[in-house]
């Protein structure tokens, strides 16, 4: 139907090559008609030649936005550098203590895989514990040890040459009781919402009940919360949360590009287009609705968990978004192949044709090549980017405050570093607390991340695009050969490698 269509354009326009010896002769030796023929084929393949970059090259049109492209790109590779060096991937996998020790995770912290803050009015003084103190530890009275140290002190003696400074800092170990906490989030131990918080009874007006100790939904819980569940404590845990399912993700790469290349390509072939098309549109819709009515049943359920409402109420409305979309989503599809089911049918037919076409000329296997390449390329550089996304979202120095020493007790303060040293060359006294300050803020980084990822995979299906306009029109404005003739001539011996260097030849010259 083409070559009746345009026989201009199609396979039609030529003839076969005249033969070297026989009753045709050589052209321009056996006969003039042949050489004349042979002469005006070549004249009109070179109107058709595919790049003209010899009579029309090809010039940078957006010289401005190439030139902010190439600094958007150095800046992206410089920050992945700075990302990969000061990685710290712990800090997102487990809590820490008082003294920035990962629970769990650090060598002194390997069998306290729980984060418990016994002082609820100090969240920075949180222990790392094996388990978490339950209510049976609470009715036994137990206790914990925390550590105290006193303020630092300065004391002078003398005068003039015999002037002596003098320091000293009491530290102690003190014991407090603990209050009934349950396991969050495989790595908190957070108190019921009822819980009594305290040592003894206490009138707090606003806060707790008359003649009673303050609940824990009133003191500790909403510390907490802006503490540790803020927005971007969450999608840091989350980030961090990627490494349990890495190998599930790699799998993904293998095997999804295998199935989603081979198996069209097999029911085409088969003649099953049609049945396949449906059954991905009703599995696609129906699988939809079922994941996005599951998300809304968990959202119900842990709506009353304490851990999530408290530590992880981003993830909350996530669930409720992406179910009620999901939902929607389903429901589109199934609705869509109910009415447009003829417009399916012609687009199985459609695929079934091109299969056909792409197996009888040979097109199979460097087409299928270049699909399954560029679908592994772009697996390998989401898992590169998920590394990425994890090395810059851990990146994080300790901040490891000095004390500046007083002339008593009362007047202690927490100064900068450089006002630390008392005297040129003193003693710079730190204390026993330090925290991991990160560097970046989720938000931002999340949407770098995903506009470098899709540059690059952008690029990389533009890169097989071009190779696959390569070698099928090559194939199109190729001369037809007779069925004896092998087919790698229709697009060259090796077409992919032949589009390779095609490709990079037109970009380079």
């Amino acid at each position: 139907q083409r070559h009746a269509a345009h026989p201009v354009q199609g396979h039609a326009m030529w003839t076969p090559a005249p033969t070297l010896g026989g009753g045709g002769g050589r052209a321009g030796v056996g006969g003039g008609e042949d050489a004349v023929s042979r002469k005006q084929a070549l004249e009109f393949r070179a109107r058709l030649r595919v790049l003209r970059e010899q009579d029309d090259p090809r010039l940078c049109s957006d010289i401005p936005c190439l030139a902010l492209f190439v600094v958007y790109l150095t800046a992206v590779v410089a920050l992945a550098g700075v990302a990969v060096s000061l990685q710290e991937p712990d800090w997102l996998r487990a809590g820490w203590d008082y003294h920035a020790r990962v629970c769990g995770l650090d060598s002194q912290m390997l069998l306290r895989p729980f984060l418990y803050w016994p002082v609820p009015e100090q969240l920075s003084l949180g222990l790392c514990v094996h388990r978490c103190p339950g209510i049976e530890d609470f009715e036994r009275a137990l206790k914990v040890t925390v550590p105290r140290a006193e303020p630092l002190l300065k004391r002078e003696s003398g005068w003039g040459a015999d002037l002596k400074i003098s320091f000293s800092q009491a530290a102690r170990l003190q014991e407090v009781h603990i209050y009934p906490t349950e396991p969050a989030l495989g790595r908190f131990c957070l108190p019921a919402p009822e819980t009594e918080i305290g040592l003894s009874p206490v009138v707090v007006a606003g806060v707790g009940p008359a003649g009673g100790l303050p609940r824990a939904k009133d003191t500790v819980l909403p510390a907490l919360r802006e503490a540790v569940g803020s927005a971007d404590d969450q999608l840091r845990r989350a980030v961090g949360g990627l490494q349990q399912v890495w190998w599930t993700l790699a799998s993904c790469v293998v095997l999804v590009p295998l199935v989603a290349g081979a198996l069209p390509t097999v029911l085409a072939s088969h003649r099953a287009t049609l049945p396949a098309v449906w059954t991905l549109v009703v599995s696609v819709g129906i699988g939809s609705f079922g994941l996005g009515a599951h998300l809304l049943v968990y959202r119900f359920l842990c709506s009353s968990d304490v851990g999530v409402s408290t530590l992880n109420s981003l993830q909350l409305g996530l669930a409720l978004l992406l179910g009620v979309c999901l939902i929607a989503v389903g429901v589109v599809l199934l609705l869509f192949g109910l009415v447009l089911h003829d417009e399916l049918r012609w687009a199985a037919a459609c695929a079934e044709a091109a299969v056909t076409t792409v197996r009888a000329e040979g097109l199979a296997a460097p087409l299928g090549l270049i699909s399954l390449s560029v679908a592994a390329a772009q697996g390998f550089i989401s898992l590169g980017g998920v590394f990425l996304l994890e090395c810059a979202a851990s990146s994080a120095w300790l901040d490891w405050p000095a004390e500046l020493p007083a002339t008593t007790e009362r007047d202690s303060e927490a100064p900068m570093d450089e006002l630390a040293e008392v005297v040129p060359g003193g003693p710079l006294v730190r204390g026993l607390r330090r925290r991991p300050v990160f560097g970046w803020q989720m938000l931002p980084l999340i949407l770098l991340w995903v506009s470098v990822l899709r540059i690059a995979l952008g690029f990389v299906a533009a890169l097989g695009r071009g190779l696959v306009a390569y070698i099928v029109t090559r194939w199109y404005f190729s001369e037809p050969l007779t069925a004896a003739a092998p087919t790698w001539r229709r697009t060259g011996r090796r077409p992919v490698l032949d589009a390779l260097a095609a490709l990079a030849g037109a970009h380079l010259e």
